[in-house]
Formats: C-alpha cells, sequence, structure tokens
C-alpha cells in the first residue's frame, strides 16, 4: 500500500461504521461513438467491517483492472468510503 490513510472513529450506540467497496465505470454503449452519450455507473461491490481489510481489497481489485490491460471504451476505477449500519447487521457480529 501506498499510503495508509484509518479513520480514527469512536464507538456508536446506534450504528456500526462499515467500510464500502464502490465500484465506478464510465463507458460508451456499443451502438454509438459519440462522446455525448458516454454512460457513468457505480456499484457497491463488497461492505467489510475492517479497514484495512477493505482498503486491500481496494487495492486488489484495482491492480487486477490495470493487470488486465482492458483496451477500449470501458474504465473502472474501484474506491473505499466510510459509512455506518445498524448495529447487529454485520454478519461477523
Amino acid at each position: 500500500m501506498n499510503e495508509t490513510f484509518l479513520h480514527y472513529t469512536s464507538p456508536n450506540l446506534k450504528y456500526d461504521h462499515v467500510f464500502v467497496i464502490c465500484r465506478y465505470d464510465s463507458y460508451l454503449p456499443n451502438s454509438t461513438t459519440n462522446v455525448s452519450e458516454i454512460i457513468d455507473a457505480m456499484t457497491v461491490v463488497k461492505v467489510y467491517a475492517d479497514e484495512l481489510t477493505a482498503q486491500r481489497e481496494t487495492e486488489r481489485l484495482n491492480n487486477l483492472i490495470s493487470e488486465k490491460n482492458l483496451i477500449g471504451d470501458n474504465h473502472s476505477l474501484y474506491f473505499m468510503r466510510m459509512g455506518k449500519m445498524p448495529k447487529g447487521l454485520l454478519n461477523n457480529q
């Protein structure tokens, strides 16, 4: 990892802190070459209770994209954000 930006969070009685991995895609539909028709999409890929695990998985997924060396009009990026989830919904508790 290049740099570590760990979120130092205080406990919350109602919510657990979670770390969400999202995928951003930007691509041209097959039927057009008109740049004004670029489609942007956002997908939640995974949710982790541990920030370091989420950070490592984000880096792994971005490395997979770069290793594939995709040629074409599809551009993807994975990123991580902190969020909150009602207590008890995480499957590791």
